[in-house]
């Protein structure tokens, strides 16, 4: 084993895991709101859905913001941070307007 020692492998880690990390923890609430949003659109609640994309703009903003000033993050919390604001973006300002609108 060349002198290292053997360890056991670990799993890689689950979705709750990243609860801790307060910038995720917006970017998950904000996503929510999205996905009401969408869901207020189709049943053709439109002042909800719109309440819905603005809390979901606000969340954007806010992980942002609180990702930058947080200290002591770790190089996986910051990996998903990233790959959770694409998926945000992505559904946030491309489905859920889309949703709003074809409705």
């Amino acid at each position: 084993m060349n002198g290292s020692k053997a360890t056991a492998a670990q799993p890689p880690p689950t979705i709750l895991s990243f609860l801790k990390d307060l910038p995720n923890v917006c970017s998950f609430v904000g996503l929510a709101c999205t996905v009401f949003a969408i869901y207020f659109s189709i049943i053709g609640s439109y002042y909800a859905a719109m309440i819905g994309m603005v809390w979901a703009v606000a969340f954007d903003w806010a992980d942002g913001l609180i990702a930058r000033r947080m200290l002591g993050r770790t190089g996986k919390d910051r990996a998903l941070g990233g790959q959770l604001d694409v998926l945000i973006d992505i559904v946030s300002y491309g489905v859920a307007p889309a949703m709003l609108l074809l409705s």
